[in-house]
């Protein structure tokens, strides 16, 4: 979890660095009241994925297999929800498929 955390805050800092002073990305605001919930935001973030960790790691591997397959789903679904995707044609063919795959592994098949 620390790799994959301080993996993914430095791949972004890098980003910032190089693309930055080309003006390619632009500078974060001031602080201000948008930090703390930022910062409140990380926390929560990092908590979600802590318990999915511990979680995932006590369950058998065909579940878990199932668990992070569906994962995808869910945010297909949710980013269509929110207005920031599409819900096309291989998109519901996809979610077909990965339910179909869950019910399968339940079944044990």
């Amino acid at each position: 979890a620390l790799a994959m955390f301080s993996g993914g805050a430095a791949l972004a800092a890098a980003i910032a660095f190089v693309l930055g002073p080309g003006g390619l990305v632009p500078p974060p605001p001031a602080a201000g009241p948008w930090l703390a919930g930022a910062f409140a935001l990380g926390l929560l973030f990092l908590a979600s994925n802590l318990a999915l960790q511990y979680g995932a790691s006590r369950l058998s591997a065909n579940v878990t297999a199932v668990v992070m397959v569906s994962e995808v789903l869910f945010a297909s679904v949710s980013a269509v929800a929110l207005g920031a995707g599409e819900g096309t044609v291989p998109l519901v063919a996809g979610g077909v498929l990965i339910v179909g795959a869950a019910l399968l592994a339940v079944r044990g098949r």
